[in-house]
């Protein structure tokens, strides 16, 4: 039996770092996806369910301390460091989008403490680049996550909005996750549909993306208006400054 010392919660990343070294080549889903052998596969399989048998049953069995640290690295991170996989047995999401929402707060609020402490020129550029690469990550992972038919448009947009919308240069990756989004649940109401595309500002769509978007019959009709009225504006303005 486990001595009283040892917290609940330090269980959990000890078996989340051997899952990922002892499942390494086993990918659950996406295009990265990689066939493996059936015995292979029933090894790994084994390993997962014995590892989540161990896993504590306690809400919130990441730590925080972890997850504040995990938050100062996210801007060195790449995707596979994201994906969490969610033990809740409840057939909830695949992967644990709530602990992922509260390492990006983290990172916001150690963000914006840096900057009031640090060297202003030096933290203005430094956090700019860090924040930059941070927003891409996290829209990579909300694009990887929407696929899930499990997750709820609560989970998505909540995820979404913490995603600082001032540091996204265009919004071609929040298209590409709601898109994917609108894949993978085609029973949204238009209502819903709209909801989830507030997160969007579609005057930041690319050309490209609002050529897409335009012929998307995915989107709800006020996007999609709103889209052509965008590119309506942008088409009169170039073509009057060829005038010119």
């Amino acid at each position: 039996m486990m001595g009283r010392a040892f917290k609940q919660y330090a269980l959990g990343p000890i078996l989340l770092l051997y899952a990922q070294k002892s499942l390494r080549c086993l990918e659950i889903f996406g295009k990265g996806r990689k066939k493996i052998e059936l015995k292979q596969e029933h090894e790994k399989r084994v390993v997962l369910e014995t590892i989540v048998g161990l896993l504590p049953r306690e809400k919130n069995a990441l730590s925080v301390n972890l997850e504040k640290r995990m938050a100062l690295q996210l801007g060195q991170a790449v995707l596979d460091d994201l994906l969490i996989p969610s033990y809740s047995f409840t057939g909830d999401t695949l992967f644990d989008v709530e602990t992922m929402q509260r390492i990006m707060m983290n990172f916001l609020d150690h963000d914006m403490e840096e900057n009031r402490l640090g060297d202003e020129e030096y933290n203005e550029s430094h956090s700019l680049r860090e924040m930059e690469r941070a927003g891409k990550l996290m829209e990579n992972y909300l694009a990887e996550i929407a696929s899930d038919r499990n997750l709820s448009i609560t989970s998505f947009i909540n995820l979404a909005e913490v995603i600082p919308e001032q540091e996204r240069i265009t919004e071609d990756g929040m298209y590409r996750a709601i898109d994917i989004y609108f894949k993978a649940h085609p029973a949204l109401s238009d209502m819903e549909r709209k909801k989830v595309c507030g997160v969007m500002d579609c005057q930041k769509l690319s050309r490209e993306a609002c050529a897409h978007a335009a012929q998307n019959d995915r989107l709800p009709v006020q996007t999609v208006v709103q889209v052509l009225t965008m590119s309506s504006n942008v088409f009169a303005m170039s073509w009057t400054g060829a005038i010119l």
